[in-house]
């Protein structure tokens, strides 16, 4: 049987995810904490978890998996 995370997991992309640095060194309370809406109602993803008022430094994806992005390539903060 399917479970919900990797239905999730197969219909959902991530469109933004967060290159703060002081972000990708904190590792989230909850590991479903990552996962937030963007303010143009897409996913979007902080390594730490943080919440939508954090200062985060959002970066378009194009659509990538949350398994995916084990495989993508992190922009530096001054590459954006």
């Amino acid at each position: 049987m399917e479970k919900a995370g990797e239905r999730i997991e197969r219909v959902s992309l991530i469109d933004w995810i967060c290159l703060r640095q002081s972000h990708r060194t904190v590792n989230p309370a909850d590991p479903s904490g990552p996962l937030n809406i963007h303010d143009d109602g897409r996913w979007a993803f902080c390594p730490a978890g943080l919440a939508e008022d954090a200062d985060h430094l959002w970066y378009a994806t194009g659509g990538v998996t949350r398994k995916a992005l084990s495989r993508f390539r992190w922009p530096s903060e001054d590459e954006v």
